[in-house]
């Protein structure tokens, strides 16, 4: 079964959505959020839909739904997907220091398997 997994700034990112559009209106936030799902489990069985976005890091993969970005890695199980960002932000910035977290993160494990 190909699946999702949401990194915590994923995870973060879809709250404060969800949050912000509940604030006036809790029935466009709840179609967010189904939509949103749907969307991410279409990406899980098919991780090729994306753009590749290697202007960031390898293998790094976005598709734009509605307002949002969603950015993704194809992993063995279905993705992990990075960042949920409306288009609106300053997605260079954000994704950049996402990459620097990635790069962080793969040291760590390389030096912890040494």
């Amino acid at each position: 079964m190909t699946d999702f997994i949401l990194s915590p700034d994923a995870t973060q990112d879809i709250e404060e959505t969800f949050e912000f559009i509940a604030k006036d209106n809790p029935a466009a936030a709840a179609q967010f959020l189904e939509r949103l799902y749907d969307t991410l489990q279409l990406l899980a069985e098919n991780p090729g839909l994306g753009r590749l976005r290697e202007e960031f890091f390898p293998s790094l993969r976005s598709f734009v739904k509605n307002k949002h970005i969603i950015f993704y890695k194809q992993s063995a199980e279905g993705i992990d997907v990075l960042r949920v960002l409306h288009h609106s932000r300053d997605i260079n910035t954000l994704m950049h220091k996402q990459a620097l977290k990635e790069q962080v993160s793969d040291d760590a494990s390389d030096a912890l398997d040494d």
